[in-house]
């Protein structure tokens, strides 16, 4: 997160992306991820379910902002909620001024 927050997006993606791949693909470990690794990847302590909070603060990351912003009524966090208990999401081109993005823009 550090490498996001601090502007160097395109490494600390990739930092992300690896340790997803190894967390969810290589080890299986979809809801109980680990909170500390070993230096061979295994798993040191703990199987918490919580840690996927992990991925819902890259976008927040990448656009410098905390999470309070996102996790809001009207934040990114509530529209993706709304959107999949298929109620009303905001029109294309609309601003949100909680967390910053345009309904419908891709965060790069």
């Amino acid at each position: 997160m550090v490498k996001l927050y601090s502007g160097d997006a395109e490494p600390g993606l990739e930092l992300v992306r690896r340790m997803w791949h190894h967390i969810t693909c290589r080890k299986g470990w979809t809801w109980d991820h680990p909170s500390h690794f070993q230096a061979d990847g295994d798993r040191m302590v703990g199987h918490d379910y919580y840690h996927n909070t992990l991925l819902w603060a890259v976008p927040a990351a990448l656009l410098k902002r905390d999470l309070a912003g996102f996790c809001a009524p009207a934040g990114l966090v509530d529209r993706i909620l709304q959107a999949a208990q298929g109620r009303s999401r905001p029109e294309s081109g609309t601003s949100n001024k909680q967390d910053g993005i345009l309904a419908g823009d891709k965060i790069k």
